[in-house]
């Protein structure tokens, strides 16, 4: 982002470089100066050197109620649909996503799918760890560790218990939000007939 902002600075907005970077920033793909200054502003308070960012991009999906926080168990997604999301937001798909991922590189653990496929993978994945990590600790207990060794094993079998709940309920939201979505579609469904006569 910062190449992009001395781009607009030195006034090379007409290049491919600077339109491709507008384009990331904007929910349409507008890659004119006017919009892109106002996208930057939001941009620079997401795009940080440290979590700031992400708490930003955190605080504002629950001021725009697509996400709550409970000092208990954290932030919570409440949207199926990240293409909608990321409208809402005033972002593209794609630095929407970047900011999702953002979240997991600061240490957070959001689940959240944008694909049965996805879905699916990370299911395997997280089984498959969770199977290791169960025969680690029957070995472990068998070769008498330690009280802390295996507390620290439980933790983590735990954890992934957890992660596998967590990418449950996210499926559940996607296959939810894809429904909603197709119904929404098959009630405009007459409009478009209509407006085809």
């Amino acid at each position: 982002m910062k190449t992009a902002k001395e781009m607009f600075d030195k006034g090379l907005i007409g290049t491919d470089d600077f339109k491709t970077r507008a384009a990331y920033l904007d929910p349409y793909g507008r890659t004119d100066w006017k919009t892109f200054e106002q996208n930057y502003k939001k941009a620079e308070r997401y795009f940080t050197d440290d979590a700031s960012g992400v708490s930003n991009f955190l605080n504002d999906l629950v001021s725009k109620g697509l996400a709550t926080y409970d000092a208990l168990t954290g932030y919570s997604l409440d949207f199926a649909d990240s293409a909608k999301a990321a409208l809402e937001m005033g972002m593209s798909d794609e630095f929407f996503m970047d900011m999702m991922g953002r979240i997991n590189d600061y240490g957070g653990n959001i689940a959240y799918v944008s694909s049965l496929e996805e879905a699916s993978a990370k299911a395997s994945d997280l089984k498959t760890q969770l199977t290791d990590a169960q025969l680690e600790y029957a070995q472990l207990v068998a070769t008498g560790a330690s009280e802390d060794v295996l507390a620290e094993k439980r933790n983590q079998i735990q954890g992934l218990k957890d992660d596998l709940t967590n990418l449950d309920t996210a499926t559940n939201n996607y296959v939810a939000g894809s429904q909603q979505s197709f119904i929404e579609g098959f009630k405009n469904l007459p409009d478009t007939v209509d407006a085809l006569r």
